[in-house]
């Protein structure tokens, strides 16, 4: 089992084989959920339905009967007020049977005269609706004695779990809930010889580690729960003999959960166990990587591209070759488009380095914001803002090579530096854009360069009118006898050195001076000032060498998400949802 992630408890175990045949599923958009899923190796067709009210869920339960499939796992839930429904299908042809909802007495009765048809329950969930604790179950064709123990406290529920694995008996589906103030327990037996295992009840470290010790003894997942006791969340585990290919992916929002899920799917796995339960992460914060499609083309995406030189190629400093005119580098949302659906492209995004600190010193920034703007449209990048919006030293994020200096048609004068990390060289890039490379030069530059570049693009139009009325209003006229350039938006003697191209710079050194030159930077009709840093940082994915965006904080949200301080802690952020990428875990100066 390989640990991937150590702030969201996310893991893929084993080797995986095989190849996708058929993968239903569909949701809405859901926050404040947190998604957990066990999967093994399997083949054909598999289905799944995931939160939906009962009307149309029970509308794709049957058909998906009709297609050859039968439910073998189901879960409900609420949110938002309304109760929802999941259920997993895999093939079968024998007649269905289930009994959903009900209250203890008519649920047993029908469990009873199921059993006497020669059916035996598969899976057993218990919720409240209403005030009233209900009961349901899915049942399968089955021969052998059942036996089952429901609604006990734990001294009890241990004691005739032993006595039933005397008798030969194995659990194999688990539950836990409270009732009248008290924890009860509910578990559902059937014949076997195995040695068994199982784990119940235990905090997130002590639990991973045992799963991996019994993954290790050739044990397989074959239920899993977890709940919160005394103010905690605890998991528990049930295991049986097995030596197939398998997976997990734990405690995610359903963003992340169904980008792994159709990974998994690809590669032969299937999912057998399905756990949804209330999460850490607020309504604004999660489900948040992925930018929707575009209302005009399904296949949008956010990928920027900077120009290529004989120093700054895809491939690693000192691999470049002469670029023709007009070469990028192209730097990619973490996201792959597969038969129209958006996943999260979770080889970009885990990592275990921790090398980077805060692009500027103490006392020069008093704010940013995050992934994803205010407003909620997407950003991929942090912006860092000084009181007043004025200028400051921009800093390298973390020791490297300067690979790129140049001005970029959009984001004006740029820098990327290169930085290994864990034996692989360029293994990360830190891009610095808007920044000052003298007021005057940077007039001529915009002038000569992006505007005539706008004008060639028709769906500039409407930015290539706001960016001259941006120039024309701060003093950038385009005849140098009539400016009267403004210092705080074009600075004054403000320049690049740019004898650092090829050059390593170690962390905290200085690069250059935030601003707002290019398009992208600002072009307020008024001439408002908006100076600032805008800084991508960049990861090599190592599954296809290609250069991916990332969030060094491991949020991906709106500025709310993120801690109020410039170096308060993440640890204890809820949204930080994926690896951080600042040294000792949370952002510091260099």
């Amino acid at each position: 089992m390989r640990r991937v992630s150590k702030t969201d408890k996310n893991f893929v175990p084993a080797a995986l084989a095989g190849l996708l045949l058929v993968l239903s599923f569909s949701a809405g958009a859901h926050a404040q959920l947190s998604y957990a899923g066990i999967f093994r190796a399997g083949s054909g067709a598999s289905g799944a339905w995931v939160g939906r009210e009962w009307p149309d869920f029970l509308k794709q339960w049957q058909a998906f009967e009709k297609q050859g499939l039968r439910m073998v796992d189901f879960e409900t839930y609420t949110e938002g007020g309304k109760r929802l429904w999941a259920g997993i299908f895999a093939p079968g042809t024998y007649t269905p049977a289930a009994y959903i909802g009900k209250e203890w007495p008519d649920f047993l009765k029908q469990w009873q005269a199921f059993e006497k048809q020669g059916y035996r329950i598969i899976d057993f969930e218990t919720w409240t609706d209403g005030g009233k604790r209900v009961y349901g179950g899915i049942f399968a064709p089955g021969t052998y004695t059942p036996a089952a123990y429901i609604g006990k406290e734990w001294p009890d529920f241990l004691k005739q779990w032993q006595a039933f694995e005397k008798q030969g008996y194995r659990i194999f589906d688990f539950e836990t809930y409270t009732e009248g103030g008290k924890r009860l327990y509910a578990g559902i037996f059937k014949p076997g010889t195995y040695a068994p295992a199982a784990y119940i009840g235990k905090p997130w470290p002590d639990f991973l580690a045992h799963w991996q010790g019994f993954e290790k003894q050739g044990y397989r997942m074959r239920d899993f729960e977890t709940y919160v006791d005394g103010g905690q969340r605890l998991y528990a585990g049930i295991f049986e003999p097995g030596n197939d290919a398998h997976g997990a992916w734990i405690g995610v929002d359903w963003e992340s959960f169904i980008s792994q899920w159709h990974s998994f799917e690809k590669s032969g796995l299937r999912l057998t166990d399905l756990e949804v339960y209330e999460g850490s992460c607020s309504n604004n914060c999660a489900n948040s990587v992925v930018m929707p499609a575009c209302p005009d083309d399904p296949n949008c995406s956010y990928n920027y591209g900077v120009t290529a030189t004989a120093t700054h190629c895809e491939g690693a400093p000192g691999t470049c070759k002469a670029p023709s005119p007009g070469d990028v580098v192209w730097y990619r949302w973490p996201v792959d488009i597969d038969g129209g659906k958006r996943y999260v492209r979770h080889s970009a995004l885990q990592f275990s380095d921790k090398i980077f600190t805060l692009p500027f010193k103490p006392n020069a920034v008093s704010s940013h914001n995050g992934w994803r703007y205010g407003d909620g449209t997407w950003h991929h990048a942090i912006d860092y803002s000084a009181s007043g919006s004025k200028t400051f030293q921009v800093a390298a994020a973390a020791p490297g090579k300067v690979i790129h200096i140049g001005w970029d048609l959009w984001s004006g004068n740029t820098i990327v530096v290169s930085h290994d990390a864990g034996g692989v060289k360029d293994a990360y890039r830190t891009i610095y854009m808007h920044l000052r490379n003298g007021a005057d030069k940077d007039c001529d530059t915009a002038w000569n360069k992006t505007v005539p570049w706008m004008a060639s693009v028709a769906d500039l139009a409407d930015e290539l009118s706001d960016y001259k009325s941006y120039l024309n209003a701060s003093g950038c006229k385009k005849n140098k006898a009539d400016r009267n350039l403004k210092s705080d938006n074009w600075g004054t003697n403000e320049s690049i050195d740019m004898s650092l191209l090829g050059k390593p710079v170690s962390a905290g050194q200085v690069l250059a001076w935030s601003g707002q030159t290019g398009p992208g930077g600002g072009r307020d009709k008024n001439g408002a000032v908006n100076t600032h840093l805008h800084i991508f940082w960049a990861h090599r994915d190592p599954t296809n060498k290609l250069w991916y965006f990332f969030d060094p904080y491991g949020i991906y949200g709106k500025p709310e998400c993120y801690p109020s301080g410039i170096t308060d802690p993440l640890s204890n952020v809820a949204c930080a949802r994926y690896p951080i990428a600042f040294k000792g875990g949370k952002p510091q100066f260099p």
